[in-house]
């Protein structure tokens, strides 16, 4: 029957559609919920992975810390300057006091397994502090129970590190004498490398051959971070977590694989993971929908980062495909039911209305297909019997469905919208946990009852207490009783709505100290704003209000006056040296313009002259510029000279005044230019005489001679012997006087005549001078190596030559050699009074003599001073007055049996040299 027929295609055709719209239904609401899923997934990877590392972010800079605490810095140095032998007294009140240092780092650092003290020539530890007392409590180690830890892969690693830096090790399980401790304690070392005092730390690079002397290391407990990480994972998920080389430190589903390489095996997350091995370089997160090796599919999201700055950890968080489309299967089977529901009517009203079908069969099937093509259609809802009832059907089914497709595509869209936001919001509280974490001010929060509610890590740093502890307390544990009224009038302030602006202030540290600190307080609102608390930003000044009483210090006990004047020229800081040299109590100067201390016919232009420094201020040094004077307090004046350096503070720009009284200097060098002006005429007055005296002399000496030669001449043959041997007397004795004389003359011009340079070839000169002396035969004068070119004066350094071997010929009447050279040398070092050059001409002469006694060799440049029977005495004096004149010094070597050596030293410039 038609009816029939009818039925089953009906039936057929609504099976049909409703398979494939719940097919469309279910596609569509996977597709748009796994990413979300995935998204969720990384989400909760990165999370964990800041967790992670917030565990360990200050260990880094706790190390570097210690390495600078003065206590560590003075006794490694004190070791190592000692070879490792410290009085053993010494040695142990130090490392006590070390010791105690690293107790309180441990009670504030619960996270904190060890803090030891390591030598760095030998890898012994010094001290050393864990939790290995009964029920995990804080125990200083015994010496006995020290270890050697020298061949450690992070001692050796440390040993490399460069000054203020610290190694970072991968997690690995702790180590004691050699072996793995049992139970298992995952650990993460940071060591941080001392070096001596003299290394340059601030420039981050060792002179060759330079190595630590000490390290400090810090082992961090793992295992309450992996615990945290445990606790938080949701049930069917699972996390892992691998070092650099691939092998995992946690894993939530196979716990026996983790530390696989320190036992033997070769478990790794890559061989587990390969599809996300494939991307380990590229990115440093990724999630994607992964099968294993069963063929299961489930979601997984990849976090790579440097944990503590260390070597490259990952976190890998996964999800079943199940738990990801669970929300989506709640929609699904909602549909479901609906469209089963539907179906059933639909056959009934098929079933009933069969027979009446017939003609509206062909625009039903219409119709049928519209829907399936999600397209508009229309149905014979008036229609009376089976059809009409099967359309109405139809449509409601139709509705119900478009109804639910919308709601779930709307739900869908909103939670979109919803992670997004929360992703957004996440990464701000992330960024500013971070910010407030990692700040160097200490950042507290607290009811206006003074309860501490936040605490970040430079709280802890400057306070003492670790978060735990302050977390809950009145905030009052850190005031000292003296400063309690201050304390609740900051209270009173916030509580009134006012922000109290930075103001310095004592507060108490955990030990008892006091610590000076700057104080910034902001009251905190609630969304309909009213005041519900208190946030206090504190800085750390101690260390700064130190280095300002040194100054202070420093400039008070200065002996020079300093003062201090502002833009405007009023003085803001006078030292007890300066009111002292100007009369004034300080109290009488501080305040007041510094043209106080001027002349008053100076004031006017000194005003000037201040404001056209102070637009353009340089540092001026002392002695510049004109003479200047300045005013005591009683009216009288002092001539003084000032210096200027221009400093930037932070109530704006001032000059500081270095003042030195030269009123007696002044008086000093006045008296020195006359007594110069006097010693000058002198001196001309002395060489005119030399002069005269020279010319006076020698005109009879002259006569006398030529008288002498004469009566040889005519009375040769008629006198006896005894005569002429007189007369050859007297003659001698007049060439020694005309001798003396012309020394005389000769001393009195020595290093007058300014110097003329010329090339000389020494050589040659010292070749002409031996010519012209004619030494006698039974002695030999031999030069020495080949004797430079020099630029010089030609007449002053032959004299200089002619005087040294004329003094060695005479120093030797036995006969002898006397050996001269000369060179080029830049290895002495002048002595006081000498000229510093870079090159200097040493011309040496010795003889083979009888030598001086030290008596005789500190005379030997006094004028008319003689160990030999001939010669005048001003032979070397004329040589020393010359060299000395010159910026140049001899230094004489003799001794009685030995002969002497003279070695003349004259300054070269490099003009000087280049002819050498």
């Amino acid at each position: 029957m038609l009816s029939n027929r009818l039925t089953v295609a009906m039936v057929v055709l609504v099976l049909l559609t409703a398979i494939g719209v719940g097919a469309l239904i279910q596609l569509n609401i996977t597709k748009s919920v796994i990413p979300v899923e995935l998204e969720r997934l990384q989400l909760q990877a990165d999370q964990r992975a800041l967790e992670l590392n917030s565990y360990v972010r200050g260990t880094r800079a706790d190390a570097l810390t210690a390495v600078h605490n003065p206590i560590v810095i003075d006794f490694i140095n004190a070791l190592a300057e000692s070879g490792g032998t410290l009085e053993p007294t010494l040695q142990k009140k130090w490392c006590e006091d070390i010791a105690r240092y690293f107790v309180c780092e441990l009670e504030v650092k619960t996270a904190y397994l060890q803090f030891r003290l390591i030598n760095g020539e030998d890898g012994h530890e010094l001290v050393r502090v864990d939790r290995s007392g009964p029920d995990g409590a804080i125990r200083i180690v015994e010496d006995s129970e020290l270890q050697d830890k020298c061949n450690r892969p992070y001692f050796i690693h440390a040993k490399t590190t460069s000054p203020n830096d610290a190694y970072v090790s991968p997690i690995e399980l702790n180590e004691e004498h050699g072996k793995i401790e049992v139970p298992h304690v995952p650990v993460l070392r940071v060591a941080a490398p001392i070096y001596r005092k003299k290394i340059p730390l601030a420039s981050g690079e060792l002179p060759e051959g330079e190595s630590p002397i000490g390290v400090v290391v810090i082992n961090v407990d793992m295992a309450p971070a992996f615990e945290l990480q445990r606790a938080s994972q949701e049930i069917g998920s699972h996390r892992f977590i691998a070092n650099a080389d691939g092998d995992y430190v946690f894993n939530t589903r196979h716990p026996d694989s983790i530390f696989a390489s320190s036992f033997g095996r070769t478990d790794s997350w890559r061989n587990d993971f390969p599809a996300l091995a494939l991307t380990d370089k590229p990115k440093s997160r990724l999630s994607r929908m992964i099968e294993d090796s069963k063929g299961e599919r489930f979601g997984a999201a990849i976090a790579r980062w440097r944990l503590g700055g260390g070597p490259p950890v990952v976190l890998i968080q996964t999800a079943p495909y199940e738990q990801m489309v669970q929300s989506a299967s709640t929609v699904i089977r909602s549909s479901l039911v609906g469209a089963i529901v539907a179906v059933v009517l639909a056959l009934a009203a098929a079933v009933f209305m069969a027979r009446s079908l017939t003609k509206p069969l062909a625009e039903l099937t219409r119709a049928t297909e519209a829907f399936a093509a999600e397209e508009s259609f229309d149905l014979p809802s008036e229609a009376r019997g089976e059809i009409g009832i099967l359309s109405r059907a139809f449509l409601s089914m139709s509705d119900s469905v478009g109804r639910q497709t919308e709601a779930l595509r709307s739900e869908i869209e909103v939670r979109k919208k919803t992670e997004q936001e929360l992703a957004v919001r996440n990464e701000k509280v992330r960024m500013f946990a971070a910010v407030v974490e990692s700040s160097i001010d200490s950042i507290i929060t607290m009811t206006l009852d003074g309860v501490v509610t936040a605490w970040n890590p430079a709280a802890t740093t400057i306070y003492g207490y670790a978060a735990e502890e302050a977390l809950g307390k009145k905030f009052d544990i850190l005031v000292p009783d003296e400063r309690k009224d201050e304390y609740q009038d900051v209270i009173d302030l916030v509580r009134a709505g006012e922000t109290v602006d930075e103001f310095e202030t004592v507060r108490r540290h955990k030990c008892g100290l006091n610590v000076t600190v700057s104080i910034k307080a902001s009251p905190l609102y609630s969304s309909d704003g009213e005041v519900i608390g208190v946030a206090k930003i504190s800085h750390d000044i101690t260390a700064f209000k130190r280095a300002e009483e040194n100054f202070r210090l420093v400039i008070d006990s200065t002996p020079s006056g300093i003062i201090v004047v502002d833009a405007t020229g009023r003085i803001r800081l006078v030292n007890p040296s300066a009111a002292k040299m100007f009369g004034y109590r300080r109290d009488e100067l501080l305040g007041q313009q510094v043209e106080k201390l001027v002349p008053t016919q100076s004031q006017v232009r000194h005003a000037s002259l201040r404001a056209s420094y102070a637009a353009a201020p340089e540092a001026r040094p002392m002695g510049t510029g004109s003479d200047l004077q300045g005013m005591r307090k009683d009216g009288s004046k002092l001539d003084v000279e000032i210096g200027l350096s221009p400093i930037q503070s932070g109530s704006g720009q001032q000059i500081l005044c270095s003042i030195v009284d030269v009123t007696e200097r002044r008086r000093a060098h006045e008296k020195l230019a006359e007594y110069a002006s006097r010693l000058e005429r002198s001196n001309n007055d002395l060489q005119e005489f030399a002069y005269v005296v020279s010319h006076d002399l020698k005109a009879p000496l002259r006569g006398i001679a030529s008288v002498a030669d004469w009566i040889a001449v005519d009375f040769g043959e008629v006198v006896d012997d005894d005569a002429r041997e007189n007369l050859e007397l007297m003659k001698d004795r007049i060439r020694r006087l005309d001798r003396l004389i012309e020394g005389i003359l000769n001393y009195s011009r020595a290093g007058q005549k300014e110097m003329q340079r010329v090339a000389i070839q020494t050589e040659k000169m010292v070749a002409e001078i031996i010519d012209a002396i004619q030494p006698p035969d039974h002695i030999k004068i031999k030069v020495v190596g080949s004797l430079p070119i020099v630029q010089y004066d030609e007449i002053q350094l032959q004299q200089v030559f002619q005087n040294l071997i004329v003094n060695a010929i005479h120093a030797s009447p036995e006969g002898g050699s006397i050996y001269v050279g000369a060179r080029r040398c830049d290895d002495v070092k002048p002595p006081g009074g000498a000229t510093k050059a870079p090159w200097y001409l040493r011309l040496r002469v010795r003889d083979e003599g009888g030598g001086m006694t030290p008596e005789q060799l500190e005379h030997a440049f006094e004028p008319f001073f003689t160990t030999k029977g001939e010669g005048t005495g001003l032979g070397l004096p004329i040589c020393h007055g010359i060299v000395e004149d010159h910026g140049g010094w001899i230094a004489p070597r003799s001794a009685p049996g030995e002969g002497a050596c003279f070695d003349c030293f004259f300054p070269l410039s490099e003009g000087d040299g280049e002819a050498a």
